[in-house]
């Protein structure tokens, strides 16, 4: 069988946390219709709501992305090459988004039936409850661009409006990593703080969550050797406490609290994503448990497994609930063997394809490998 892993993968661990998290993002949309509502309500107040904290795994995404993508430039004289970056950027974000948002279209047109869709799945059917004209046909237009910010994130496939920060985060990322290349701690805890003001009065929110995950990726070495010399009592504390800053949102978030909201749904979730991150990378036992290939796996297909996973919901939610005494429970196994197999068939080909493609462009054509940043040294084109 095609091995869809990467030929030289560094990190599995962050694949799997990555896989894991896109996991409770899949068990946050469908667990409202599988569970009670009134054990649900209680289930939140609880750590077990980590299970299914869609909105912390994003903030997870971003500081992950942040981390990763500055690793190979962030300490060392490696240039940064801007029109390489923005080219690898590209085909790894948009040909899987694309791909889903036309089969999205596809489940919506020929296989989702409004009117088989439970009465109890009122969250679900709000989204798909539209029909095409002029309006939505032109959002779906702007929608395929991303970076529009007039268009409807929700139209389609709602899951992507984190791409259109994704996408936004990738074109200042190189800046992020060129400046806290070249300043020192202090330097950079204020720039986080400065950022996080100024992204909170634009509702740029997320601006600061990858600026956070860029200045991890410099300081993740002397993090990681010193968090190799604790005895394993206070590894497990500050495991604890990182999965209890990630799901802050939902354990103890009063949702009239608007103030409090933005802190406790951006910052403390990204500030556990990081402890996370940090001390998985840094623990032997941790690493080994990470490395197990159904994390792996996960995590690899992990993207497409995000795109896919709610319109595919959407559509078996409509065709199975009605159908069986325990509808809603079929209706969601069934959808997450299917995405799984859609997002596996897409990792091998259109992600991985597409990747090699973005590689082989770089490689043989100077115009997608100009414009170079280094950690010491001035921008410069090639």
């Amino acid at each position: 069988m095609y091995n869809p892993l990467p030929d030289n993968h560094r990190y599995k661990q962050l694949d799997s946390l990555r896989g894991l998290a896109a996991l409770t993002v899949f068990i946050g949309h469908s667990i409202g219709s599988v569970v009670n509502t009134s054990l649900l309500t209680k289930v939140q107040t609880t750590p077990l709501s980590i299970l299914f904290n869609g909105y912390a795994a994003v903030m997870f995404f971003f500081v992950l992305s942040g981390f990763v993508l500055s690793l190979p430039f962030i300490n060392n004289e490696k240039p940064l090459s801007l029109t390489a970056f923005y080219t690898k950027r590209f085909f790894r974000i948009y040909p899987a988004f694309l791909i889903a948002m036309i089969l999205s279209v596809v489940l919506k047109e020929l296989v989702y039936n409004e009117h088989t869709m439970a009465n109890s799945l009122l969250w679900f059917k709000q989204y798909w409850a539209w029909h095409w004209d002029q309006v939505n046909l032109k959002d779906t237009i702007r929608a395929l661009l991303l970076i529009d910010p007039g268009f409807n994130k929700r139209l389609i496939d709602p899951p992507v409006w984190s791409l259109v920060v994704e996408v936004k985060m990738s074109i200042i990322l190189p800046f992020f990593i060129l400046i806290v290349s070249r300043c020192g701690a202090l330097v950079n805890v204020g720039l986080f703080f400065l950022i996080s003001y100024l992204a909170y009065r634009h509702t740029g929110l997320q601006v600061s969550v990858f600026f956070l995950g860029v200045i991890l990726a410099k300081y993740q070495q002397q993090l990681k050797d010193n968090i190799k010399a604790w005895p394993m009592p206070v590894l497990v504390v500050v495991m604890l406490v990182s999965l209890l800053l990630y799901n802050a949102g939902l354990e103890f978030l009063d949702f009239h609290l608007k103030p409090s909201y933005v802190l406790f749904s951006n910052y403390l979730p990204a500030i556990g994503s990081c402890m996370i991150i940090i001390t998985v990378l840094a623990s032997k036992r941790l690493s080994s448990l990470f490395e197990r290939k159904v994390f792996v796996f996960l995590g690899v297909i992990s993207y497409s497994f995000y795109l896919m996973h709610f319109p595919v919901l959407m559509t078996m939610f409509s065709i199975i609930v009605n159908r069986f005494a325990y509808g809603t429970q079929v209706a969601t196994a069934v959808a997450f063997v299917i995405t799984v197999l859609i997002s596996y068939f897409m990792t091998i080909f259109i992600e991985r394809q597409f990747r090699r493609l973005a590689s082989r462009l770089v490689k043989k054509h100077s115009i997608f490998n100009t414009c170079n940043i280094k950690a010491t040294g001035s921008l410069k084109a090639v």
